[in-house]
């Protein structure tokens, strides 16, 4: 039976997508077992009556919601939730089966080298999958989860969303259901499942420690946006640094406070221009920064140019991302922490099948964290004036 909270009983009405805000409803309370397969929804007039909606509106949601195969009308009866397809039995052949991969985004380089490494191996299987962009919207997740889990996938590669935090009631059907599940990069907490990925701190820690052979002392970071692994790297950053007498102080923290999506959001190279000029302008300025990825570095690498910054001769940089995909267009090539991505996908496929074939608990805690490598460049230099 829906149910509806004070908050829930009228829409935002400064949204223009109010269909949208009552399928977030509906996908809420479906995913925390409010809502179970096999339960009737109210009729439409009574659903627009109590959020406060017109009925077309609801006609909207519910009709996006049955495209999706997650409720089903039946004539005469009303709508009601899908019953979710069961997973296969431990042992079955994987030809023919689907699997799915849900990614915070598409465009990143990491991204298209963990499917391409996934893919690799289900072809040669006969295995197929079906990817999800989720624009790094909470909303959209949780929906892909649930068409995933209805469509009756095979098993489920997953990498958290890091624009907010995943509650874990969104993945309690796929709990219910025993559905093979791996976490690439991170986690959802709470929620125990293998995970193939990297450690933050050391992606810090390497980053620091490849500065400070370089003698500098004085290093500022650069993030895309807020995330609970900023955290780590900074600290990893930090932790190398004192080992020489260095830091990172505080005013040298940039994160981007307009975080869409996009791979490169609008106005980002004006609003990290601005951050940069102000720690040039510090009477110890930075000499080097640390980057969270290889396409932020790169535009930092334009602003610094632009400001009149040779890099590396006047200051360095130093990103992250996938070892295969180092296409960043710049006057030098980046120096970067790389991670094997493609191995990555290849290894979440492969512990997919052992939880499959009933070789692995589907709520292991395995844990298999990739190796760290400093891809060679030419964006790390010594200090100006400094002999090192």
């Amino acid at each position: 039976m829906l149910e509806l909270n004070a908050e829930e009983k009228a829409v935002n009405p400064k949204s223009q997508l109010k269909y949208e805000q009552l399928k977030r409803l509906l996908l809420d309370q479906m995913a925390t077992g409010k809502l179970r397969p096999g339960d009737m929804l109210p009729p439409e007039v009574d659903i627009a009556q109590q959020m406060g909606i017109a009925r077309n509106t609801v006609r909207q949601a519910m009709r996006d919601l049955e495209d999706k195969q997650v409720i089903r009308r039946i004539r005469g009866k009303g709508t009601i939730v899908c019953e979710a397809k069961p997973k296969p039995q431990s042992g079955t052949q994987t030809a023919d089966q689907l699997f799915g991969l849900i990614l915070p985004e598409l465009r990143a380089g990491m991204y298209q080298s963990l499917q391409a490494g996934l893919n690799n191996s289900m072809s040669p299987l006969g295995a197929n999958m079906i990817v999800c962009d989720v624009s790094q919207d909470l909303y959209k997740q949780v929906d892909a989860l649930l068409q995933l889990a209805y469509r009756g996938v095979s098993g489920l590669a997953m990498v958290p969303i890091t624009s907010t935090k995943t509650p874990t009631h969104h993945l309690a059907l796929l709990r219910r259901s025993e559905l093979p599940l791996v976490f690439c990069h991170r986690r959802v907490e709470g929620i125990q499942a293998p995970l193939i990925g990297f450690s933050p701190y050391d992606i810090g820690s390497v980053s620091g420690a490849e500065l400070a052979r370089y003698g500098h002392r004085r290093v500022a970071m650069i993030f895309s946006h807020f995330s609970q692994s900023c955290g780590h790297r900074i600290r990893g950053v930090r932790d190398a640094l004192k080992e020489v007498g260095g830091a990172v102080p505080d005013e040298f923290i940039y994160y981007d406070n307009s975080f869409r999506s996009d791979s490169l959001p609008p106005g980002l190279e004006d609003r990290l221009e601005e951050c940069i000029k102000k720690m040039l302008a510090h009477e110890q300025p930075p000499t080097g920064f640390v980057v969270s990825a290889d396409i932020l570095a790169g535009v930092t690498c334009l602003v610094l140019q632009k400001l009149g910054m040779a890099v590396p001769e006047d200051v360095s940089v130093i990103g992250f991302g996938d070892r295969s995909s180092r296409t960043t267009v710049l006057p030098c090539q980046l120096q970067s922490v790389t991670v094997n991505e493609w191995e990555l996908g290849r290894i979440a496929f492969d512990t997919l099948r052992e939880i499959q074939l009933g070789k692995l608990p589907f709520d292991s805690d395995k844990e298999i964290m990739m190796p760290l490598e400093v891809a060679e460049g030419e964006s790390i230099g010594p200090i100006k004036g400094s002999s090192t």
